[in-house]
């Protein structure tokens, strides 16, 4: 039985989904072809499983968010490789965040299988900064000309490059690599080729996966795949990650890396529900990616680019991070500079309410994209109902308000479906009313809709959350019931941690606040 590993979320919370969905389809293994020749350079040995030569040192993988594509660095007390290096056009970028985390030099670049999301950027990388090795499967898809792609890459890089086989190991500098698979070559689809390897690092193991999808799934099914961490083959779709795996892996934390903008079917949800056990990470979320910190008796999981106790003291007496309750009210006489007519945008999608509409206009900017966005999709038909309110236009609504619910005790009743004068995000110029065009109307019925739909699940990408979430927690927090059409702009980053963790404006700061202050 795997140990059980206590997690510590440092600033994370589920992305799951707990319904039960049948297994896919399970394609026939193909037949084995002759194994080619190892390469001269061969692994080194390692002390074997869960005897990692420097207990207690510093481990951490860190998913990096590369789009619809892979690439993770591994980090062993100081030494790093990489585990696939994503496209050739992102090779810049991973550059960039590799120099941010002070990484020089890599130890070895695993390249788990030829496809160009996976294997694109070793040549740029290794081009930029010295490469010790490359690490790939003995077993690989020949070209139609009988070229081994990932020896040809080796080769223009001035790279040496190790071939490995199931059973091999390698030793990261105290970290444990066991090759598992591919046994059997596949020759209709590389992804079933991939290299699958364990990392065992402090007594925690991690399962690299490559785009492994059933074919490969249940040649290795006879061995033990147990993990705390699992890498979601092929970016979560539904051709991978069945039942059946999913069950034997049972993994505490499973990472998914993707862009489902770009591919629509990844992180899927019969996927999610196949990991209904685990808490689902998914790269895009994240601004730099999903680091999973194994040097402690816990993992612990974090974002590097977004430090919350950092980002919290910055946020908090920003324009666009300010707090407006009725704990944080706004006075009569406030009102926001930077306010744009929005009807002077050409915003597809998006039928106006009125002409004389306001709004702050780096968050007028983003809901352009948004909707942008939405078009492209497939997804139009959206009505603007509402965005920056005076104080005295406030002051109406709430009176209007008071008025037609005095029978069920005036403010309090009124108070959880209308802001008190001052205390509405409208004031700022930062939140927007959002309905259906052939409803117009604001109601819970909005979050049914394929335009609230698809707004809950993309507006944390252009900078807005859902202000006021349908949880009791949240409720209890902002004081407002549920309302699926209040989107409010507080940026990109922001937008993101508070989409994956769920946590609520309120919520944020009063955990982070106290220990910026600290």
């Amino acid at each position: 039985m795997k140990k059980l590993v206590h997690i510590l979320i440092l600033a994370l919370a589920a992305l799951r989904l707990c319904a039960c969905a049948p297994r896919g389809p399970e394609p026939t293994v193909v037949d084995v072809s002759p194994a080619p020749e190892l390469s001269a350079a061969a692994p080194s040995a390692s002390p074997g499983p869960g005897k990692s030569a420097v207990p207690g040192g510093e481990y951490w993988v860190l998913f990096l968010n590369v789009g619809r594509a892979d690439a993770a660095l591994v980090c062993a007390n100081g030494q790093y490789w990489l585990v696939d290096t994503g496209e050739k056009d992102g090779a810049g970028a991973l550059l960039e965040t590799l120099a941010a985390l002070g990484v020089t030099r890599l130890e070895g670049i695993f390249l788990t299988h030829t496809h160009s999301d996976h294997a694109g950027g070793a040549k740029p990388i290794a081009a930029a900064m010295p490469v010790s090795m490359f690490y790939r499967a003995e077993i690989t898809t020949l070209t139609k000309k009988g070229k081994d792609k990932l020896s040809d890459i080796a080769a223009d890089a001035g790279v040496p490059e190790t071939k490995l086989r199931a059973g091999d190991t390698l030793d990261l500098n105290g970290a444990d690599v066991t090759v598992l698979g591919p046994v059997v070559y596949n020759n209709d689809d590389d992804n079933d080729n991939s290299l699958v390897f364990r990392l065992e690092a402090n007594g925690h193991t991690v399962l690299f996966t490559g785009d492994m999808q059933f074919t490969e799934e249940n040649t290795l099914m006879d061995i033990d795949l147990s993990c705390n961490v699992l890498k979601v083959g092929n970016h979560g779709n539904p051709d991978a990650t069945g039942d059946a795996f999913a069950a034997a892996a049972d993994p505490d934390i499973a990472v998914i890396s993707t862009n489902t903008r770009e591919d629509a079917d990844s992180a899927n949800p019969r996927v999610k529900a196949a990991l209904s056990g685990a808490t689902i990470y998914v790269t895009e979320i994240f601004t730099v990616g999903v680091k999973i910190d194994l040097s402690g008796d816990g993992i612990e999981v974090s974002d590097p680019g977004f430090d919350p106790v950092r980002e919290a003291r910055g946020l908090y007496s920003s324009f666009t991070g300010r707090l407006v309750n009725r704990a944080h009210a706004l006075g009569a006489d406030y009102a926001p500079d930077g306010l744009a007519r929005i009807a002077d945008y050409d915003i597809p999608a998006l039928t106006l309410k009125n002409d004389d509409m306001l709004g702050y206009a780096q968050a007028v900017e983003a809901l352009r994209d948004m909707m942008a966005a939405a078009r492209e999709t497939g997804v139009s038909g959206f009505y603007l109902v509402s965005v920056y309110r005076t104080y005295s236009e406030q002051q109406t609504l709430w009176d209007r308000k008071v008025a037609a619910n005095a029978s069920y005790g005036s403010d309090p009743s009124v108070a959880i479906v209308t802001a008190y004068p001052g205390a509405s995000e409208h004031q700022t110029g930062l939140a927007f009313d959002i309905s259906a065009a052939d409803a117009r109307a604001l109601s819970a019925s909005f979050a049914s809709t394929p335009q609230g739909m698809w707004l809950y699940a993309n507006a944390w990408r252009f900078g807005f959350i859902l202000r006021y979430p349908e949880d009791a927690l949240s409720q209890s927090e902002t004081g407002i019931v549920f309302e699926p059409w209040h989107f409010r702009y507080v940026g990109k980053p922001l937008a993101a941690y508070l989409f994956r963790t769920g946590a609520t404006l309120e919520r944020f700061y009063a955990e982070f606040l106290p220990k910026a202050a600290g």
